[in-house]
């Protein structure tokens, strides 16, 4: 009798534990005490279930739905400040183009340190996906500054996102 319950349990525990695993933070092949992001774009519709369009890591094609009146279409961009082998403090913006509102890119800023060893810091912006289908850029600019360097590190970045 006691079988039937340990298997429901094992596969209760697998599906946990193989659905924390379904969004991993990516993660570059660089150098790891050099300063560092990646990012990831996920897709919803409003019911909570992301799933990830594309990402920095493997290195994807970026293409959303196109959001319309009935369906409304939500996008989170997820930044990834990495640490290095020193404190480091990411300054910067993030300008994501694909989401609805005016027609300048949505512009994030991003101010934030982290420490040696720490997990990643992620810094995300969500929003409606726009309702006109096209290419849309998505564009980080940012510094890194470490007590060590006369000079940041600048990391910039651009991509295409298709909306269709």
């Amino acid at each position: 009798m006691r079988e039937p319950v340990s298997r429901i349990a094992c596969a209760v525990l697998l599906s946990i534990a193989s659905g924390a695993c379904a969004e991993r933070i990516p993660e570059p092949a660089v150098v790891p005490s050099v300063p560092h992001i990646s990012w990831l774009i996920a897709s919803h519709e409003g019911n909570g279930n992301e799933q990830v369009v594309c990402q920095s890591d493997p290195r994807t094609e970026c293409v959303l739905p196109v959001g319309s009146g009935e369906t409304r279409r939500m996008a989170t961009v997820h930044l990834y400040l990495h640490p290095s082998g020193i404190e480091t403090r990411y300054v910067g913006t993030m300008q994501v183009g694909f989401m609805n509102g005016s027609p300048e890119p949505h512009d994030t800023r991003v101010n934030s340190t982290v420490t040696p060893g720490s997990s990643p810091v992620n810094v995300s912006v969500t929003g409606l996906v726009t309702s006109r289908p096209g290419t849309y850029p998505m564009t980080i600019a940012l510094s890194a500054e470490t007590s060590t360097t006369q000079r940041p590190l600048d990391i910039r970045e651009t991509l295409s996102v298709t909306v269709k």
